[in-house]
């Protein structure tokens, strides 16, 4: 039986800074005010909102370059402060540290798109492949509102989603993290359903990877390269490297081999 060694080469990576911070923990707040502008209507901000160590995003079946908007500060539906909005409908929006690492999410500032927006938004905590916690806050269309909680701490990424009716326009955006947790490093989960598939975790949002494979560890296949768009690859991809028959001989194996690779050139993977 063939046996594949899998591994994971990060076309760009994230520069992670050695010098010591006078404290680890910091609590920083996404205020979104560089997106301010006069006028009327609403203003498309981009697919990724970078700020404070952290980066929104829309999950990958949406990824359009006007994910998200704002509106101007002269609309009657701007309420008082820059305040991002997720223009899909049924749109799920993505959290995370720029860096994959984990954090704590402590609240944010809801109201509603429009004015008859209202209703609840769930926000659920992933650590790695796994959803570990969620709360839920309900909103009305008027002013912000601010929702905290405790429950979503350490974890990699927050999601939430919206509906038609529940959309809302979302502002001040508070976590903490320690500024010494390294960055994200991948992992790779095999699934066998009809076909193999892979899971990764461990991905920086928005930044472009390759996956590869080999049978003799010395020539390496290219099975796909892709951008992330959240932190966790779900629903996962069907692999072509792996056979379903031996699949948990070599699974098992695999988890033994796997290696990852941060240049820009793959070293040897010996």
């Amino acid at each position: 039986m063939s046996v594949r060694h899998i591994a994971f080469v990060g076309m760009v990576f994230a520069a992670v800074s050695g010098i010591a911070q006078q404290t680890s923990q910091q609590t920083n707040v996404m205020g979104f005010q560089n997106f301010e502008q006069a006028g009327t209507g609403l203003s498309s901000v981009g697919q990724c909102i970078r700020e404070s160590g952290m980066i929104i995003s829309p999950l990958s079946t949406e990824g359009l370059a006007n994910d998200f908007t704002v509106w101007k500060t002269n609309d009657s539906y701007y309420r008082g402060s820059t305040a991002i909005a997720n223009s899909h409908s049924y749109g799920t929006t993505v959290l995370s540290r720029t860096n994959g690492a984990a954090f704590d999410f402590l609240g944010i500032d809801l109201t509603g798109f429009q004015s008859y927006h209202h209703g609840t938004v769930t926000f659920y905590g992933f650590r790695g492949f796994d959803c570990v916690a969620g709360d839920s806050f309900t909103f009305t269309g008027g002013s912000f509102q601010t929702f905290r909680t405790a429950r979503l701490t350490n974890v990699t990424e927050v999601r939430w989603d919206h509906s038609s009716s529940a959309t809302p326009q979302f502002d001040n955006v508070t976590v903490a993290f320690d500024t010494n947790l390294p960055m994200a490093q991948p992992v790779i989960r095999l699934r066998r359903a009809e076909a193999v598939v892979l899971d990764i975790a461990g991905l920086m949002v928005n930044a472009s990877y390759a996956l590869e494979y080999s049978s003799d560890s010395a020539t390496w296949i290219r099975e796909r390269t892709f951008s992330s768009s959240s932190t966790i690859n779900f629903p996962g991809f069907i692999s072509s490297a792996f056979q379903p028959i031996g699949f948990i001989a070599c699974a098992v194996f695999e988890f033994a081999a796997v290696g990852w690779w941060w240049d820009d050139a793959p070293r040897s993977r010996d």
